[in-house]
């Protein structure tokens, strides 16, 4: 049974065609192997996935593949483990000595530009990879337009977004044909986010909130459960703090997630539906305190995520 690469290939490009992948690709192809495609193929292979590394660096190889924009993803691009014997290519002496003078020259530059902004190395670090960011922009419209495809092929339910503020929304829907079902976002009775639960309802835009409990004893007060208002609603209707927080979710339309592995604070969780909060308790819900919990998802934290909303 001879490989039938021709039949393999078309069937692969048709898959393209009809957006099913993106790009498609090749592995362990050698020169002739990548002659023998090209001279078939209407669609090129984007990539050629072979091994590369210091000791094997297949220079021909790259040049051909450069010269006919097909770009190379190495793999053992470190060589091997300590366990299948000497890493050729992380052991040579060559590239030892030559890290060795580099480390040493790159120690030096980032401890002065540390030094200089009063910072530590490894914030310095940080901070170049931050700041790299826009070298690769998010194709928002190209990978919504994917995720609506999965969609439209059954491949997914329903399709939604985290952490998006009303601003990346109105660009989100501004070329989406099939809208977001859910937002997921940080939500508690110390971060109520008016605004955006004004726009996700007007926009028929479900909101699921994680840390519906806001944060546990290891990381400090809990400005949401340990709030003395809060505290003050739950005794008044003989709940806990817990119940309240979650009641009050309930009743702005917001799904939930709250974690416990408690049985029966579990059970408590469920207890909110047979009970209501009076104006008078929304007039003292209006008054605590908003601070967001959850500054971003990465490290650095990206100040801009949720675009200064509240």
């Amino acid at each position: 049974m001879p490989l039938n690469l021709k039949g393999v290939w078309e069937a692969m490009e048709e898959c393209q065609r009809l957006g099913l992948t993106r790009a498609i690709g090749v592995s362990n192809f050698s020169i002739k192997k990548l002659e023998n495609l090209l001279s078939f193929a209407t669609i090129r292979p984007a990539v050629n996935q072979v091994e590369m590394n210091l000791a094997w660096q297949q220079k021909n190889l790259r040049d051909f593949c450069k010269a006919n924009d097909i770009i190379i993803t190495a793999f053992s691009p470190l060589r091997k483990g300590a366990s299948r014997g000497p890493n050729e290519a992380m052991d040579n002496d060559v590239v030892k000595d030559i890290a060795d003078d580099l480390m040493k020259l790159w120690t030096m530059m980032v401890k002065d530009i540390a030094d200089a902004h009063g910072k530590s190395s490894a914030q310095v670090c940080l901070r170049w990879l931050y700041e790299q960011e826009e070298l690769m922009p998010l194709n928002l419209k190209g990978i919504w337009g994917a995720m609506e495809e999965c969609q439209r092929l059954g491949l997914a339910k329903a399709i939604g977004v985290s952490n998006f503020s009303i601003k990346k929304l109105e660009n989100l829907l501004s070329f989406a044909t099939i809208p977001p079902a859910v937002n997921q976002v940080e939500m508690n009775l110390a971060w109520q986010q008016k605004n955006l639960r004004d726009f996700c309802k007007a926009n028929d835009i479900i909101i699921t909130a994680f840390s519906p409990l806001r944060k546990g004893a290891s990381r400090g007060p809990n400005e949401a459960m340990d709030n003395d208002v809060v505290k003050d609603i739950a005794d008044a209707h003989g709940k806990s703090s817990a119940q309240v927080c979650l009641r009050w979710l309930y009743e702005q339309g917001v799904t939930f997630v709250p974690k416990s592995y408690n049985k029966e604070r579990m059970n408590q969780n469920l207890q909110i539906f047979d009970w209501s909060l009076t104006e008078e308790d929304y007039e003292k819900i209006s008054q605590i305190k908003q601070q967001r919990l959850i500054s971003g998802p990465t490290k650095p934290q990206l100040k801009h995520l949720y675009d200064e909303e509240n």
